[in-house]
C-alpha cells in the first residue's frame, strides 16, 4: 500500500507488461529505485510470477519472453519538478538534487523553479539550479510586510530617524517598492510566502 511520504517516491513497472495490457511494478523510494530488470531487487522474478499463461484448471506453464523496460508510471514527492511519466534514471536523478536541499526547503524549492526559473531551464542543469535557489532563498515568512520590516531592521533603515519621524514611515509602500525590485515571493503553505532575491 502506497503511504504519503515527504521523500520523493515512484511507481515503477514493467513497460512491456503495460503495453500488453497489464500492471506488474511497485512503489519504491526513487533515490534507490530500481533503474532495470537485472540485479537483486527480484524483477525477473516479480515478471515472471505476473506473466505465467494459464491453460487451465489451474495450471500454469512457461512465461512469455523477458521484458527488458522499467518505467516510472506515478510519482509522488517530487514538489511538482517531475511531470508526467519517466525513466528510472530520470527520477532517480531529480530524487539526487531533491536529498541534497533541507527537507523544510524543499517546496521553497520546488516553487523556485516552477514561479522564478522554469522547469525547462532548470532540468538542463539541475545543480546550477540548486545553487542560484541556495543564493536566491531569503526565507519563509507569515507576509511580505514582515520580512520588509526585518529587511528594514536588518539594513538599520530608521536607525538615524527621530522615534516620533518613524511613526509615519509607510510600511506598505516600502514593502511594495521591495518586491517590485529586487525580491519576488511565492505562496508557501498555511497562508505564507517564500521570499527570492531576484539579484541572484
Amino acid at each position: 500500500m502506497m503511504t504519503t511520504t515527504d521523500n520523493p517516491r515512484v511507481w515503477i513497472g514493467c513497460l512491456g507488461c503495460y503495453n500488453g495490457g497489464s500492471l506488474v511494478g511497485d512503489w519504491f523510494d526513487a533515490i534507490d529505485c530500481p533503474t532495470d530488470m537485472e540485479g537483486d531487487d527480484g524483477w525477473n522474478k516479480r515478471y515472471a510470477e505476473a506473466t505465467r499463461v494459464h491453460v487451465g484448471y489451474g495450471h500454469f506453464t512457461g512465461v512469455e519472453a523477458p521484458h527488458e523496460e522499467l518505467w516510472v508510471m506515478d510519482h509522488e514527492g517530487f514538489q511538482g519538478l517531475l511531470t508526467g511519466e519517466c525513466s528510472p534514471m530520470e527520477a532517480q536523478a531529480l530524487a539526487e538534487i531533491l536529498e541534497r536541499v533541507p527537507e523544510h526547503q524543499r517546496g521553497a524549492f520546488g516553487a523556485y523553479v516552477a514561479d522564478h526559473v522554469g522547469l525547462d531551464y532548470a532540468s538542463r542543469d539541475w545543480d546550477s539550479t540548486l545553487s542560484d535557489f541556495e543564493e536566491a532563498y531569503a526565507g519563509e515568512w507569515d507576509s511580505e510586510r514582515e520580512f520588509a520590516e526585518n529587511l528594514a531592521d536588518d539594513i538599520g533603515l530608521l536607525t538615524d530617524a527621530p522615534e516620533a519621524l518613524a511613526l509615519y514611515f509607510n510600511w506598505d509602500a516600502w514593502t511594495c517598492d521591495i518586491f517590485l525590485g529586487d525580491y519576488s515571493t511565492s505562496p508557501a503553505p498555511f497562508g505564507g510566502v517564500w521570499v527570492f532575491n531576484r539579484n541572484v
